[in-house]
């Protein structure tokens, strides 16, 4: 359903079809939404990319609109269906990746409350800071220590 609302299109008399047999994969980038069409044997189809920006409102801030990120998504989608002519239908899995994560903050209607902080955003280096000092004072958390 998510993919056929994408496309903006129902499936038609003369769209390619070939038993789900296609896989679309998305990757959210610093700056843009690439997204790939694949055949099943790995093949590429067609490609397309919707840049979207980082906004900087402070020194050392760095924030992504999470409806830039829906934004480029559909448009990726959409225009890989219009570039291949493959169905919505025919497409059996969606892989998605980002090479960081952020917290998207919803309200009660799952609309986003403010801009999701990106993880270049340095707001938080001075309490990183002196949790570090106090961990090295009392040795806590050794295990999940991932970075000096």
């Amino acid at each position: 359903f998510f993919l056929t609302a994408v496309a903006k299109k129902e499936p038609k008399k003369g769209d390619v079809h070939w038993m789900n047999s296609y896989t679309i994969g998305v990757d959210f980038g610093g700056g843009a939404a690439k997204a790939t069409l694949l055949r099943e044997d790995g093949t590429v189809v067609t490609t397309s990319q919707r840049a979207y920006p980082t906004y900087y409102p402070e020194n050392g801030w760095a924030e992504h609109d999470p409806d830039g990120h829906y934004d480029a998504l559909c448009y990726c989608i959409r225009t890989l269906f219009e570039k291949s002519g493959v169905a919505p239908d025919a497409v059996s899995a969606l892989a998605i990746s980002a090479g960081s994560q952020q917290a998207v903050y919803l309200d009660e209607n799952d609309r986003p409350v403010r801009r999701a902080i990106y993880w270049s955003d340095n707001r938080g280096a001075a309490y990183a800071q002196d949790l570090w000092q106090k961990r090295r004072r009392t040795r806590t958390l050794p295990i999940s220590e991932t970075a000096r």
